[in-house]
């Protein structure tokens, strides 16, 4: 999924805090420290650079600016939990925006979404001139499987800041992901024109066409893009991904892998390297390698779903259950994990689970006809499974959830099959 999450690097607020605030020595000490720090950074010696800010910690426990500094650390090392600890430190009393948005940064990171939200709305209030957490907000709601929501978030942005172009790509972002793909053309036009955010634009535009059903149309766009740019990884990451959709699984399979030659750590090429293994039916190395994703990136929901695929392929849909048991556990908030566990369930035989687990999701704000579809089913499986072993009170209770929900006539014809099946006489 594409996102504009922008994260601030707040190296040099925080190394001027540091100096005009002190480490309980003189100015002059004060300031080689800051510069020491900042020189540190600048060289990748992220411990020389941590051993500053715990001096600085350790003489103002309170000093919001060293706190700040060491949860960037954290964060950019990949531990989202410590770095919450430190960003709640450094967000006591009045903190800055940009504080907050590192927060709401560290609990989407951390699974903890409406702790993420909370920390973007107090963002927006700290700075309400300021469009980053406008534009993270709805990011985070997509990420959640709220598009709805995040559409209307984009919306306020690219309102409250119509020369913003982070803003404006949050909205044709948000656009295509609600199927309105003719109002995002435009928008991912415009933008591929504007130096901060042409490559996403125009990843983006392609990934509108693919998601909107129409991935033919982008292969010549992103073909010819690599042409002339034929270092871009993420390019050939989406240009795999239309591949795939039009059933051209071996170029998928290629364009993944010379992507992956030129960023062999990114968790976006192995999993569109692993739907492509999938899609070919090499299911163990499919598994492996989206393993690895998820170990590298245990947040990631493109990787986690596509793993469950393969150990649903494989026949062990247990293994699909445990894995999104953890999803769920990993991102509470977020109803595309309930979702994921709800689908595993499914295919586990686990309707009454399934069941509560897309109810869950609904209650989380999803609110798609997909999710929607999907409750039904399992409310129709439940009723059957219910009849079988004997329970009308059970099935009908199934049955009665369902009906007012029934959108498409297999749906209406198999509640109303039950019904009678219910309502035949007994001999």
């Amino acid at each position: 999924m594409l996102g504009t999450c922008h994260f601030p690097r707040l190296w040099c607020v925080t190394l001027a805090a540091l100096v005009a605030c002190g480490c309980g020595a003189g100015r002059a000490a004060r300031e080689r420290a800051g510069r020491r720090a900042e020189e540190a950074l600048d060289a990748g010696r992220r411990a020389e650079a941590r051993h500053l800010l715990q001096l600085a910690i350790s003489d103002a426990p309170g000093l919001a600016a060293a706190c700040n500094g060491l949860g960037l650390l954290a964060y950019e090392e990949g531990r989202p939990d410590e770095a919450i600890a430190h960003f709640r430190r450094a967000c006591r009393g009045r903190p800055p925006a940009a504080y907050l948005n590192n927060l709401a940064a560290a609990c989407a990171a951390a699974g903890r979404l409406a702790d993420a939200e909370r920390a973007y709305q107090r963002a927006i209030r700290a700075g309400p001139d300021d469009p980053a957490a406008y534009v993270n907000l709805a990011s985070l709601r997509q990420q959640a499987g709220r598009p709805d929501a995040a559409l209307d978030q984009a919306r306020l942005a690219a309102t409250r800041f119509p020369a913003d172009p982070h803003a404006r790509l949050a909205l044709a972002l948000a656009l295509a992901a609600n199927g309105k793909a003719e109002e995002a053309e435009p928008l991912f036009r415009e933008l591929g024109g504007v130096p901060e955010t042409a490559l996403a634009a125009r990843r983006g535009r392609a990934w509108a066409a693919r998601v909107n059903g129409r991935p033919a149309e982008a292969i010549p766009f992103l073909t010819g893009l690599l042409e002339r740019e034929p270092g871009r990884a993420a390019l050939r990451f989406e240009l795999s991904a239309c591949l795939l959709a039009v059933g051209r699984t071996g170029e998928a399979m290629a364009e993944a892998r010379r992507g992956l030659e030129t960023e062999p750590q990114s968790v976006t090429g192995q999993v569109c390297l692993g739907a492509a293994l999938l899609r070919g039916g090499d299911l163990q190395q499919a598994a492996r390698l989206l393993e690895g994703a998820v170990k590298r990136v245990p947040l990631d929901f493109d990787a986690r779903a596509l793993l469950g695929d393969a150990y649903i392929g494989l026949g062990q849909p247990e293994r699909a259950v445990a894995l999104h048991r953890e999803t769920m556990e990993l991102a509470p908030d977020s109803p595309l994990a309930r979702r994921l566990l709800g689908d595993a369930l499914m295919v586990a035989g686990q309707y009454g689970d399934a069941v509560r687990a897309y109810l869950r999701g609904r209650d989380l704000g999803d609110r798609s006809k997909a999710t929607q579809g999907l409750l039904v089913d399992a409310c129709i499986h439940l009723a059957r499974a219910e009849l079988a072993r004997g329970r009308p009170a059970a099935a009908r209770a199934a049955i009665e959830r369902a009906r007012p929900l029934a959108q498409t006539l297999a749906a209406q014809d198999a509640l109303a099959d039950l019904t009678r099946r219910l309502d035949e006489p007994k001999p």
